[in-house]
């Protein structure tokens, strides 16, 4: 249509590059995790139905009791409104000892704390590989909301971070794949590789910051760059 287009940053990853807090102790006392234990992030959504299918494939996947797991502290972020809901439950199946559920909101520095994330699709799991976490993305709904999406979504590119790399770096996870046990199955494969995993996810952080033209953290403002732009169009534009 030869519309003309403004490009003034991306906030989530502004949001990313001026994060700098790597006192990992202040964190590890903070929410007593045991420090030689791997920190495993469930990011079951912010949505009801989102909770309503992740949640019960997260605390499977925790009650399990997988040798291979022991060593986990298996985190929960959540949003304050789903806080009680996901802590009652949590509770409820005897497996708070290991689990803890956050605001995530009030503790954003646990996605740098992380080694693992095991997250909704959606736009956390940008932000999860511009911190570098190794990620596995997944997501259920009910059975006609997931027959319409296979018609009209494009699953090669419905993983913000694979579309940007083109490439199929988050493997992904989505409804009748999405229970506990291919959660499981996934999981063992990033833990026995976890370093290789780590070094896929460094590499591939930056491609996306350099592909977008982000290099340097310093006099990054989206809402400052965005409103002056704004500004600029209201003032150029002609009646």
């Amino acid at each position: 249509l030869n519309t003309e287009c403004s490009y003034v940053g991306n906030p989530v990853i502004e949001k990313v590059l001026k994060y700098n807090n790597n006192d990992l102790k202040i964190i590890s006392d903070k929410f007593y995790f045991n420090p030689k234990h791997i920190n495993c992030l469930l990011l079951p959504g912010s949505r009801e139905s989102e909770l309503k299918y992740l949640l019960p494939e997260f605390i499977s996947l925790i009650k399990s009791e997988n040798p291979k797991f022991t060593n986990i502290n298996w985190i929960i972020p959540t949003t304050k409104l789903q806080f009680d809901e996901v802590t009652s439950k949590i509770k409820k199946y005897n497996i708070s000892t290991n689990t803890k559920v956050v605001i995530l909101e009030e503790n954003y520095e646990l996605l740098k704390y992380a080694d693992l994330a095991i997250a909704c699709s959606g736009t956390i799991t940008l932000e999860l590989v511009l911190f570098k976490v190794p990620t596995i993305a997944i997501y259920k709904s009910d059975f006609l909301s997931a027959f319409i999406g296979r018609l009209l979504v494009d699953f090669q590119n419905v993983l913000l971070p694979n579309f940007l790399l083109g490439d199929k770096l988050v493997p992904f996870l989505f409804q009748e794949k999405c229970t506990s046990f291919h959660i499981s199955n996934l999981l063992i494969e990033f833990i026995q590789d976890i370093e290789n995993k780590r070094k896929l996810f460094r590499n591939y952080s930056q491609i996306i910051l350099n592909n977008m033209g982000y290099k340097e953290p310093k006099g990054l403002d989206f809402s400052t760059s965005s409103s002056k732009e704004i500004i600029k169009i209201i003032n150029n534009y002609k009646y």
